[in-house]
């Protein structure tokens, strides 16, 4: 556990946009305490896992889920089944315990961005892999200290067209494209903090293409 900021908001964050074992939690406390935390989702279980091990979190902490002030979720794109799960619990979690909730789309919440390592103005490609040999592409031009990111997209495109280049960011796939549950609580926080705020109810994964299932049934009907 590392101290954080006082005027920071008991917060939990929520990232799992990659699926697989890759999902973490993290949560800051009403002390300036933080602590970071890797979800088992072994077997697709984080449905199941996901409620038990935050509430565990906060227990640790001396606090439970409804005492929080902000949750935030990494809405995508990503793992179909890991942003169902992650945005529906962030959702719920703000209607029972009445806090703010934030989503932050997953490329805005790489380490290179979050942690502004570029100069204001900077443009910056940001691609995940979707499968099937496209990505998600976001075009970022990168703000000043304390001011968001602007995003272009995303859009889903062929990797062939993708150039590597000093500008191109992998999510997930070297130091600058890190990002889990604490980068996404920073993006969340700079949102915070200049009076961003979700509404619970419209908040949704942001898929970019249909599911691997809705496309084979648009292809059996035509």
């Amino acid at each position: 556990m590392s101290e954080a900021n006082d005027r920071t908001p008991a917060t939990l964050a929520v990232d799992l946009a990659r699926g697989g074992h890759a999902g973490t939690l993290f949560l800051v406390d009403r002390e300036g305490l933080w602590e970071h935390a890797s979800l088992d989702l072994a077997g697709r279980r984080n449905a199941r896992t996901l409620v038990p091990e935050a509430a565990a979190l906060c227990e640790r902490h001396g606090m439970t889920l409804a005492d929080l002030d902000l949750v935030c979720v990494s809405i995508g794109p990503g793992s179909f089944t890991g942003l169902r799960v992650g945005v529906t619990f962030a959702k719920m979690l703000a209607f029972a315990a009445g806090c703010d909730v934030i989503g932050v789309p997953s490329h805005l919440s790489v380490r290179r961005i979050v942690q502004h390592v570029d100069p204001p103005g900077t443009r910056l490609r940001v691609v995940s892999d979707a499968l099937r040999g496209d990505v998600y592409l976001t075009d970022v031009t990168v703000g000043p200290l304390g001011e968001p990111p602007i995003p272009e997209g995303p859009r889903l495109v062929s990797a062939e067209e993708i150039e590597e280049g000093d500008d191109l960011v992998r999510y997930g796939e070297n130091p600058g494209g890190t990002s889990d549950a604490s980068t996404v609580f920073n993006a969340a926080l700079e949102r915070w903090r200049q009076g961003v705020r979700d509404d619970p109810f419209a908040l949704a994964p942001l898929y970019v293409r249909r599911s691997s299932a809705e496309e084979k049934a648009d292809e059996q009907r035509s």
